[in-house]
């Protein structure tokens, strides 16, 4: 772009500016060497970057980059096999951290930052780098010792030399003194020798090196010849350990080079996120609405159709700023800027074409939601007063030379900014010539905006297709300015007005009313009711517009009351339905509860004598299956005993017996004693009469011990532990687990039945109640119970489960 223009437009002090809110020296490099850019796609990048920035200040308020300190050079030296020194290596550590804290926070929000994201994303992981740098030198830039073991193994020599020399220069120390040799007990080093200050008339009494002379010479530095050997091995200690200490630093340094590459690439990411940052609090401090934090720059335009700017504020003016809005169209390509000096034509020239060179570098633009901006390929501006004497060109020469290059550059895509147009000559023929470039930058199809005092110029704009009036506000009442710029009205210059504010002599500014020309005061005439037709129009708006807000405000407060009373009457229908309804529901209630009653009454009398009948063909079916059942056993028990004689005394230990009631043999343990044995029946072992032996097991039925079917379990327990059992009426389980216990619950119930027992306690304890569970869904199963419950709670409550059986 036209860089005179962009001088003139005090372009560089917005860079300067945004330089000094940079926090690093890439960053402010960056920012010095930033100019406007003619591309689209690249205005939308930068503008789009600064967006991400002040998004990046909400989304991360507390982050800042950090110190990102200059280390090209430390860098170059690296790279090139120099020894940097601890203070250098320090900075390096510094920005690498910067560079890892940056990464960590921004390359994470990819969707929400995704420009910045990228950027962020391109610095390496130095982790391993700054490990190393932090192990090698301390806080102090100080190699530890820790930092190889032949360093530790140096300095452990260099104390020990050192504490030596040391006790031998304080015993040879005392001893001088004591002797008169020395004034003072002091150790002090020359020349990184240990010395001892002696008077110097005392030389000879002391042999010794002399390393140093006081000022006055009356007193000698010298190192006792006793101790010059610790001196030299202390030197020697000393060496070794800055030999093994550059060491260190060289292999360090030779890190460091190796990611050089690495690291400069770090620093032009860091650089330009510092940039993107400072123009966010650049924003800041402008208090510049765009771009948005989620813009779409809509409002940005690569065709120049069209150049809107709404409430718009120059950014180099402090205090209580006017802002402008102003609007260049397709049909309106031509802006004409009158009125009275001090008005304030100049200060919105110029902040035109600063606004669009900021937007065109994507920096923030202080204007309101609404700003349209093209991004033109070239601003040209002609401002202020460019005589020069060197040059031997006056003021008018000096404009129409640089108008000249303007007009031989100019197109459909430039900007063009004319400060008082035709001024500084013949007001006659510097009108006929502004009239004639405004009509050159016409057919050029450029957008322009000037300022001139020419009253010819006025009526030319009034009466030109593309070119429209506007005017810098003058208060005629406090004959001050208001800085307002008003679009489609001339403006008067009011010189006498200013005069008069100015204090000049009223005799003057008669003469001068007197004097005026006559086509001029038409003019000034004309201007004036230009401007009162404009008031009158705008009051007739004015009243307009209230008229239409209070319809509006009318038409709304009735709708409201409609829809008010339509929601009333909606309300009193849907409560009159819902109170119907309910009524209607009790009623349906009240018959079906009636009928109901009536028919329980007429069947309650067949229901008793049905209840009857069945429960006496109950009654007799349950004695039937009884006596059934029992004439089957004594049946099956006759036949067996036929089969098998049995003669209990000669029953012996391993023998099989079948139990009645039981499908499957038991073994015995034991022989008879008082009619009465023990026997193993699966896990259970039990004590039995002999009247309740059936009969002596074949060989075949007998299983082995270490394997017996229970009945009614599906399940095969092997060698099973012995349940605590009361053969009369109880089984404890507890601390039993369910695969075990059931079927010990089963041979229990087996067992009690054939003793003849009807009422039994199975201790199950409470714990999660899984025991219990599964115990009485085997109980609610099993043909030889016919009703269980839990015990009193004196009993044992829910650990208990009592049991009937059937008798």
């Amino acid at each position: 772009m036209d860089a005179k223009s962009i001088a003139v437009l005090e372009f560089p002090k917005i860079v300067d500016r945004l330089a000094g809110l940079c926090g690093s020296a890439g960053g402010r490099a960056l920012a010095q060497d930033l100019a406007p850019s003619s591309d689209v796609d690249e205005v939308r990048r930068r503008q789009a970057a600064t967006a991400e920035a002040k998004a990046l200040s909400r989304i991360k308020p507390h982050f800042r980059m950090g110190q990102a300190p200059d280390v090209d050079q430390s860098l170059l030296a690296a790279s090139r096999s120099a020894v940097l020194p601890t203070v250098e290596i320090l900075e390096v550590a510094t920005l690498l951290r910067t560079a890892r804290h940056t990464r960590n926070q921004i390359a994470p929000l990819s969707r929400e930052l995704p420009q910045l994201a990228r950027v962020a994303q391109r610095i390496a992981d130095f982790t391993p780098l700054i490990h190393e740098i932090e192990a090698t030198i301390d806080e102090r830039g100080e190699v530890p010792d820790d930092a190889s073991p032949a360093l530790a193994e140096a300095r452990d020599r260099v104390r020990t030399v050192q504490e030596r020399l040391e006790r031998q220069l304080e015993r040879t120390l005392r001893h001088a003194v004591s002797e008169g040799v020395a004034q003072e007990s002091l150790i002090t080093e020359r020349d990184g020798r240990y010395v001892i200050p002696i008077k110097a008339e005392q030389r000879g009494s002391m042999p010794s090196v002399v390393h140093d002379v006081s000022a006055s010479g009356a007193t000698l530095f010298v190192e006792p010849l006793a101790v010059v050997e610790l001196g030299n091995r202390l030197r020697e200690a000393r060496r070794e350990e800055q030999r093994e200490v550059e060491r260190i630093l060289r292999a360090l340094c030779q890190s460091i080079g190796e990611e050089a590459g690495a690291i400069r690439a770090a620093i032009r990411c860091l650089s330009q996120i510092d940039l993107a940052q400072a123009k966010a609090r650049l924003a800041a401090e402008l208090d510049a609405p765009l771009p948005a934090e989620d813009d779409n720059l809509n409002w940005l335009s690569g065709e120049p159709t069209g150049l809107v700017l709404h409430s718009a504020r120059h950014p180099l003016l402090t205090g209580e700023v006017v802002p402008i809005s102003t609007a260049l169209t397709s049909d309106a390509r031509c802006v004409l800027i009158t009125g009275p000096n001090t008005g304030g034509k100049t200060v919105a020239l110029k902040t035109v074409g600063l606004l669009c060179l900021m937007a065109q570098a994507g920096l923030p633009v202080p204007a309101e939601t609404g700003t349209r901006m093209p991004v033109f390929s070239d601003i040209y501006a002609d401002i202020g007063d460019e005589q020069s004497i060197e040059q031997s060109l006056s003021t008018f020469s000096a404009h129409m030379t640089n108008i000249i290059r303007i007009v031989e550059a100019a197109g459909p895509r430039t900007l063009v900014l004319l400060d008082e147009l035709g001024a500084g000559t013949d007001p006659g023929e510097g009108a006929a010539l502004a009239r004639s470039l405004l009509e050159e930058f016409l057919e050029l199809d450029t957008m322009v905006v000037a300022t001139t005092h020419h009253g010819e110029l006025k009526v030319f704009a009034h009466a030109t297709d593309g070119v429209i009036n506007a005017s810098a506000e003058f208060d005629t009442v406090s004959l001050q300015p208001t800085y307002r710029l008003l679009m489609g009205t001339p403006g008067r210059s009011n010189a006498l007005a200013i005069a008069q504010r100015l204090g000049m002599p009223e005799r003057v500014l008669n003469r001068a009313r007197d004097g005026a020309e006559t086509d001029a005061a038409s003019m000034e005439q004309l201007l004036g009711e230009l401007q009162r037709e404009r008031d009158a129009i705008a009051d007739q708006v004015r009243a307009e517009r209230i008229a239409r807000e209070e319809a509006e405000a009318i038409r709304t407060s009735l709708a409201e009351r409609r829809d008010a009373i339509d929601a009333e009457r909606d309300a009193m229908l849907a409560r009159t339905e819902r109170v119907m309804e309910d009524e209607l529901a009790a009623l349906r209630r009240t018959a079906s509860a009636t009928l109901k009653q009536l028919e329980r009454e007429r069947s309650r009398e067949r229901a008793e004598e049905l209840a009857d009948l069945r429960a006496e063909e109950g009654r007799e079916r349950l004695q039937r299956v009884r006596r059934e059942r029992a004439n089957q056993r004594r049946r099956r028990s006759s036949e067996r005993r036929e089969k098998t004689a049995l003669d209990p005394d000669r029953l012996s230990a391993g023998d099989f017996i079948y139990l009645r009631g039981l499908p499957e043999p038991g073994e015995v343990l034991t022989s008879v004693e008082d009619g009465a044995l023990d026997v193993q029946l699966g896990a259970l072992r039990t004590r039995v009469r002999v009247e309740q032996i059936e009969r002596l097991a074949p060989a075949a039925a007998t299983r082995s011990e270490g394997s017996r079917p229970l009945r009614g379990m599906g399940v095969t327990v092997a060698n099973a532990l012995k349940p605590p059992v009361d053969p009369g009426s109880k089984i404890d389980l507890r601390g039993r687990i369910t695969d075990d216990a059931l079927p010990m619950v089963d041979s229990f119930l087996d067992v009690a039945y054939r003793a003849g027992q009807t009422r039994l306690e199975v201790v199950h304890g409470k714990g999660t109640g899984a025991l219990r569970r599964a115990v009485r869904d085997l109980l609610r199963k099993h043909p030889l119970v016919t009703t269980f419950e839990s015990a009193e709670p004196k009993q044992g409550g829910d650990g208990v489960t009592i049991v009937t059986l059937v008798s």
